[in-house]
């Protein structure tokens, strides 16, 4: 019976076909989960990669145990107002069109909302709706579209697995390559020996026949890939490759056994290996990099814990086990899963959810790792550790992505679909004009041209500079979210800062209370209040009463951008602005104020002349080809001492609350400019999010937010010229990888053409050409990163 290849998982196979829409189907699965992509218009699928499904699995009740909620809960990271976060790992992903179905799950299920696939850990992160569906049902609908997750014990950390499929394929090539190689050897040298004209053909039959493995499974991929690329009607990199190994293996085949002349196996295998190991070789330095880009492994988080004497110490989240006692700040991200022992909390969930409508939990509520303390402090019991690994996949969720518009395309993007048919067309005109010179050697130089003139290295250069420029941003204390990042970091036009506990010390206020005298209880109770929030001003305060003990327990409401409010032992109190203290007293002082009401009774205020960070006039005068604003809810007089660090056309806008900051933002924007924010991360929550691009100042290790692009730890805010002047010089880096890239193409495309290339060398220059991209990223950034530390100490 004739072989056939079914349409959706590409198996060949000789048996009775199953037919559709003439296409031809291995089995009634195949054709059913055909119909169903068909039927949900998502045949794009095919388009992307040919034969790229998998055979639906039978046998599927071993996922009814996901039914039992016991067993579920084990996939699941997030569960809160029928909304659950789960997470499946899928052995049988295998290529970007998996990846595009299986990001399309919400076209099949209603109730999924978004779909994320980790490709290098091959698992999917799926949100869904409870009342509209369930794990089970997603389980099953994976595994009835060939996707089966695997839900046996260790599903959790899914381990990273070698490739020995492609292992395997280097493997037989390099067999055939030394054996082809060693019998061609005698050819090259004694050719005309009667013993070699006597042994000479089976050398060729020995050599045809090593490399039919080579050919049809080794090298199986690259004519894959071409085929899908033409049948998509887009000329991929695998097309010019294909070319030249099905031409070198006809022509070999052909002079093997009708011709006199000398054959090219071992050129062919030689050049599926080489082509192959480079593969390889690239393969493993992506993997390191997607590794090294989650900058939150180098981010030290700690937690409040409560000792057995009750008194609280900050400890790294790492040593936090279950069943420890721990007590969350307003505004502190919760960073484990935990019981709530205190009789009431108010959560944001929108780091997770998107939404920032606040949760109100009672006393023995769940709190999920990735909320935000509101209002009040609380307590908790610690019921799963956690890795900070898993908060790298909460900063990377959909959930609080910034929507950006998408960036102008890069030059590789720009010339990727005209590069494979100018090499097609040189190739052939080269070949065409050797064809009146040697036509012997037409087959060679068309290959050499074919393998010689592949872009690897181009698409390779602003991944490896950007990608390796993330380890030494850490060296300095800045977290870029990802390299993807850093290129809009470039386009900057204007700066704006935030002032308190961004261009000041929140740790260096010299501080002084003017008003009635407080009492020692009433000195207790303000660091008892301050000491409930994050606010740079409650921390100078809480350590202005530095020998005053204090109390932890409290209730407390914190008014966002207005001050604190708080009953303590039987006195209410208010901390905070004039307007929220009602105080109506008019108060000529240029200093930041912090005003006092107790019991209904105005009592004074706190007086906190700021001490601004080291070098910030220098940072400042560094920075002339920005422009520059910073906004402050301090009072028009704070400018005496601000106006010493300052130059003469920076903008300062007084009195701005959250909401004004957001708007001031959006008219710099709706005027053209790109706009960096630079904020603590507390008021600025929303501007980091409005901007192009925002950077959280970090002045604690136990809090961040993650409405922003990058962390700047606040004691390195001088360091910001450098880094700015460090992401444009991986930009030019980036443009001299690319430049040597193409330079590179074009020596080998002319070396090529004159007749002085054999596909065997092009093939080990066309790796060499990925492996000098990566050698020249890891120079240059270490050079770059060397330079970059001398500039920030002297």
């Amino acid at each position: 019976m004739p072989t056939h290849s079914c349409f959706h998982c590409n198996l060949s196979f000789s048996y009775a076909p199953f037919h559709h829409e003439e296409k031809t189907f291995c089995c009634q699965g195949c054709k059913t989960v055909y119909q169903i992509i068909k039927s949900k218009q998502l045949d794009t699928f095919y388009e992307l990669e040919s034969g790229a499904g998998n055979i639906p699995t039978k046998g599927n009740e071993v996922y009814a145990i996901l039914a039992h909620s016991d067993f579920a809960r084990s996939f699941i990271s997030f569960e809160k107002e029928g909304l659950q976060h789960a997470l499946f790992s899928i052995p049988s992903i295998h290529c970007s069109a998996c990846i595009w179905i299986l990001e399309q799950l919400n076209q099949f299920d209603a109730g999924i909302l978004h779909s994320t696939v980790n490709f290098s850990n091959k698992t999917l992160r799926f949100v869904y709706q409870t009342k509209k569906t369930s794990l089970h049902t997603i389980a099953l609908l994976l595994a009835s579209l060939g996707y089966p997750p695997d839900i046996s014990l260790g599903h959790q950390q899914p381990k990273k697995q070698s490739d020995k499929r492609l292992l395997q394929q280097i493997g037989i090539a390099g067999f055939a390559f030394g054996n082809c190689m060693f019998m061609s050897l005698s050819t090259y040298f004694e050719s005309q020996e009667f013993w070699m004209l006597q042994f000479r053909p089976w050398f060729d039959l020995l050599s045809f026949l090593l490399s039919l493995p080579v050919l049809f499974y080794s090298a199986q991929d690259y004519f894959t890939a071409a085929w899908k690329g033409l049948k998509a009607k887009f000329l991929t990199l695998n097309v010019p490759i294909s070319i030249g190994i099905g031409t070198l293996f006809l022509r070999s085949t052909y002079i093997a056994f009708f011709g006199d002349d000398l054959g090219y196996f071992d050129s062919l295998n030689g050049l599926i290996f080489f082509l192959l190991l480079g593969k390889f070789m690239q393969q493993k330095v992506y993997s390191n990099f997607s590794y090294d880009r989650n900058y939150t492994s180098f981010f030290p988080l700690g937690i409040h814990k409560t000792m057995p004497d009750q008194t609280q110490m900050m400890v790294p989240l790492k040593s936090i086990k279950v069943g420890d006692q721990i007590a969350l700040r307003v505004g502190e991200l919760i960073p484990v899963d935990c019981t709530l022992t205190s009789a009431f909390a108010e959560i944001d969930y929108s780091f997770v959810t998107g939404e920032s409508k606040a949760v109100r939990e009672n006393n023995g509520s769940t709190l999920f790792a990735g909320g935000k303390i509101i209002k009040q402090n609380c307590k908790a019991t610690v019921i799963r550790e956690v890795e900070e690994s898993q908060l790298v996949q909460l900063w990377n969720q959909p959930a609080f992505q910034k929507k950006t518009v998408r960036p102008t395309p890069s030059i590789t993007d720009q010339l990727s679909p005209f590069f494979t048919p100018f090499v097609l067309l040189l190739a052939v005109g080269v070949s065409s004009f050797w064809a009146f010179i040697d036509s012997s050697r037409i087959i060679e130089i068309f290959t050499a041209i074919l393998i010689v003139a592949c872009p690897c290295a181009l698409a390779l250069s602003a991944p490896f500079v950007f990608g390796n420029m993330l380890r030494y941003f850490d060296q300095l204390s800045f977290y870029p979210r990802s390299s993807v990042v850093l290129e809009t970091l470039t386009k900057i036009t204007h700066i704006v800062f935030d002032k308190t506990g961004t261009l000041t010390d929140p740790n260096g206020y010299e501080i002084r209370f003017i008003g009635d005298s407080l009492l020692p209880m009433e000195k207790e109770q303000i660091k008892s209040l301050c000491y409930q929030s994050n606010h740079p001003l409650s921390q100078a305060l809480f350590s202005f009463f530095k020998d005053i003990t204090y109390l932890t327990n409290i209730s407390c409401i914190q008014h966002l951008g207005k001050g604190l409010e708080a009953k303590i032992e039987g006195h209410s109190l208010l901390l905070g602005s004039a307007m929220f203290v009602n105080s109506l007293a008019p108060i000529n002082n240029p200093y930041t104020l912090v005003h006092l009401r107790v019991d209904g009774k105005y009592r004074g205020y706190f007086e906190l002349r700021p001490s601004y960070r080291k070098h910030l006039k220098k940072l400042l005068h560094s920075l002339p080809n920005y422009s520059k604003t910073i906004l402050t809810g301090d009072r028009p007089q704070s400018i005496v001492d601000l106006k010493k660090y300052i130059p003469k056309d920076t903008k300062v806008l007084f009195e701005q609350n959250p909401f004004e900051k957001i708007h001031y933002i959006q008219k710099l924007q709706e005027k053209g400019e790109k706009v960096l924010m630079i904020g603590d991360g507390l008021n600025d929550a929303g501007a980091l999010q409005q901007s192009d691009f925002g950077i959280a100042i970090n002045n604690q290790i136990h809090t961040f937010t993650p409405a922003c692009d990058a962390i700047l730890m606040g004691g390195d805010l001088y360091k910001l010229t450098s880094l700015l002047k460090a992401t444009h010089s991986s930009l030019r880096l980036v443009h001299i990888s690319f430049a040597g890239s193409l330079l590179y193409n074009t020596l080998g495309l002319c070396i090529a053409a004159l007749g002085h290339l054999s596909p065997l060398i092009a093939a080990i220059l066309m790796p060499l050409s990925s492996i000098s991209v990566v050698v020249f990223a890891y120079t240059a950034t270490f050079l770059l990163s060397k330079k970059l530390k001398h500039d920030n100490y002297h």
